[in-house]
């Protein structure tokens, strides 16, 4: 996508980031409630950012409890993402990609 609009903002829709978020902790290994919720905390504190400073504070959070318990695909994933997860923020935008018209 970044090839063929080369400039055009490519926005992570926050469904599929906490989605994303539980299937790389699956991967490393985290048992269903764990990171079900896990997942679920990751993507509310996108989804409800105030600002790019909250949403950046969140992700260098996720980051790093990802390393620290050496969830490494989760890392890799974290990292991968981390540039487009919050674009809506930064181009003030009103909502990001999943949030209804009513609210």
């Amino acid at each position: 996508m970044a090839r063929a609009l080369p400039g055009v903002p490519q926005q992570i829709c926050t469904f599929h980031l906490r989605d994303s978020f539980d299937h790389r902790l699956w991967q490393d290994g985290l048992a269903f409630a764990a990171r079900r919720a896990l997942a679920r905390a990751w993507g509310n504190a996108l989804e409800y950012a105030v600002d790019t400073s909250d949403a950046a504070d969140a992700l260098a959070a996720m980051r790093t409890m990802a390393e620290r318990h050496r969830w490494r695909r989760t890392t890799v994933h974290l990292r991968a993402i981390t540039p487009n997860a919050t674009i809506w923020l930064r181009i003030g935008a009103a909502a990001h990609t999943t949030r209804s018209s009513n609210g």
